[in-house]
């Protein structure tokens, strides 16, 4: 049994994965890949707040049908920051016509306002996507979907190992905290300085144990001989069903749609 194994996928289900039944978790990682894929193109393509709010919209679908609004919801603050902080941000500095707030050497434009809203929704959506394909696919699963679509197994290893040891290390957070908290000690009291102050003396264990824990996975990986043999084989093959080819010939679809629209002027300030 490898030495990271048990904790490192129970992080997975408590902190990102969400193991349901829905039609998004029966679906090949390499279509929710190519899928992910569009949604950024799509992203990028346009910059006004309609037509990525309808993006948004899309995407809040699709995460309601896959049941991965409590992955949503366990990151509120940093969508709300991500929404919030790019609107502020544009509708400061970009320059525009009409004026809609003046104050000092500062002022808000509707073009700037527009255009800040827009960046906010790009990056939300963006991450909502990104979140919905955590929480409908294994680490395992999406490997083997990078690895399909032509990825170094060694390098789709590598970018998956990061979505294990992040909930490793807020598992490892969660369990120093709670063993502090025991011993009387405060942390969320005071204002926001005062908590850093006391959160900075709980990381020092929590990256000791990251790091102990990144050499035990290192040694069990080379006892298993990790690289020997560039083919890999696998207990699941990957398959593609009848729902991926209409996912995928409906992404294709959608994505030739935003393009033209694109090229047409449509969806930009």
């Amino acid at each position: 049994m490898s030495i990271c194994a048990v904790p490192v996928e129970h992080g997975m289900k408590a902190f990102i994965y969400n193991p349901e039944n829905s039609p998004a978790h029966r679906l090949n990682p390499v279509t929710k890949i190519i899928s992910l894929s569009v949604v950024f193109t799509v992203s990028m393509l346009f910059n006004h707040p309609l037509y990525l709010g309808c993006l948004i919209a899309l995407v809040a679908c699709l995460g309601t049908v896959s049941r991965s609004l409590p992955a949503m919801w366990k990151i509120k603050y940093l969508l709300l920051i991500l929404f919030l902080f790019p609107t502020c941000l544009w509708s400061i500095y970009m320059d525009g016509t009409p004026v809609l707030l003046h104050w000092g050497p500062l002022q808000i434009s509707s073009r700037g306002l527009n255009y800040g809203i827009a960046m906010g929704f790009r990056l939300t959506g963006m991450l909502m996507a990104g979140l919905i394909l955590l929480a409908t696919t294994r680490v395992e699963d999406f490997t083997a979907g990078l690895n399909r679509l032509g990825i170094p197994y060694r390098m789709s290893f590598s970018l998956t190992l990061a979505f294990r040891l992040v909930p490793l290390f807020y598992d490892t957070f969660q369990t120093v905290v709670q063993a502090q908290q025991s011993r009387g000690f405060i942390l969320n009291t005071g204002n926001i300085l005062q908590k850093i102050r006391r959160t900075l003396p709980v990381l020092i264990p929590v990256f000791v144990s990251g790091i102990r824990r990144t050499d035990q996975l290192a040694v069990a990986l080379e006892s298993k001989g990790f690289g020997y043999r560039r083919e890999r084989t696998r207990l699941h093959p990957i398959r593609f069903s009848r729902s991926d080819r209409l996912l995928l010939s409906a992404a294709v679809l959608f994505l030739c749609v935003c393009i033209i629209l694109r090229l047409t002027g449509q969806g930009k300030l």
